[in-house]
Order: C-alpha cells, then structure tokens, then sequence
C-alpha cells in the first residue's frame, strides 16, 4: 500500500473527482490515478517536515488546489506548480505542446455546449486541408461573436490557434 493511503481514502479521492468533474467537459475531466499521482507527490513533499497529525489536511489542499487547476476552474499557485508536469497534456500550462489535446482540453470549457466544443476542435486541429480549415476558421469566428465563448476560453483560443494552426488571432 502506498504511504499517503494511510493519510487520504479513496473516498475522499473520488469525492474531489466527482466535485471538480461535474463542472467541466468530459475533455477536461481526471481520474483517480492522476489525483493518487498527486497524493502520493505531496505526501513525499511534505512527509520529511510536516506532523503526521496535519499531513492529511495538506494533502487534501493540494489534491483540490491541483484539481481545480488541471480542470480549468482554478488559477495556479504555489502548491499547484508542483505538480505542472502531472497536468493533463491538453493543459495550457504542459510542458508539451499536443495539438490535438489542447483543442480538446479548450473545447471542455464549462461554458460551451457540445457543438461549441466540435467548432474549437475542428478549427484547433492541425489539417493539411486548406478548404476544411476557412470553414473550420470561420465556424470559430461565428462562436466567438456569439457571446457563448468566456473571455478566459477566447485567450486560450488566441494564444493556441497561431501554434497549432498557423493562423494568427487577428484573422479572427
């Protein structure tokens, strides 16, 4: 059995998975083996220095700080930066850059609705088909004028579709 198991139940794993994972697209969503990544870094972090009897609350902390944050419903902080190269590989803060995966963690942003997400991905994936790509592009240009895009998701928009696609931000 792993050490933090001692300090942090499955149950209050699944718990914070199922408070995070409800509010975000199924793209943004975490399992349980990447939240026991988490707990068992922060029980080697603070296991050297902290009481036993506080260790878990600590735990806990970076368990919903992390979750928040590799969903996309938190900002990063100073437990979170720990655990950046445990984020999902479609999160802005990777240190990988995966096209595919990015487009899909942006589409499963709170506030779209399934086919706002198919646009995002659509126009986010790299192609080699010129044709697919203005109609993809102007798909995304139909969203964003919508109103049903936050502005937090269009700065994800604009900051990836130069990287991925080649086009920059002002052609939007």
């Amino acid at each position: 059995m792993s050490e933090w198991k001692t300090f942090i139940s499955e149950y209050a794993i699944e718990n914070i998975l199922s408070d995070v994972n409800e509010l975000v697209g199924e793209s943004r969503q975490l399992a349980a083996e990447n939240l026991e990544s988490v707990a068992a870094s922060a029980y080697e972090y603070y296991n050297s220095y902290m009481d036993k009897a506080e260790l878990p609350n600590a735990i806990l902390w970076d368990l919903q700080e992390y979750a928040n944050y590799a969903c996309g419903l938190g900002d990063a902080n100073e437990y979170t930066q720990r655990y950046t190269s445990m984020l999902p590989s479609g999160h802005p803060d990777n240190p990988t850059l995966d096209p595919v995966a990015a487009a899909a963690w942006i589409a499963g942003s709170p506030e779209l609705s399934p086919s706002a997400g198919s646009v995002i991905v659509a126009s986010l994936t790299p192609t080699d088909d010129t044709l697919k790509l203005v109609h993809a592009t102007t798909r995304l240009k139909a969203l964003l004028a919508s109103g049903e895009v936050a502005d937090e998701t269009k700065e994800l928009i604009y900051s990836r579709i130069a990287n991925i696609t080649g086009i920059t931000p002002e052609l939007l």
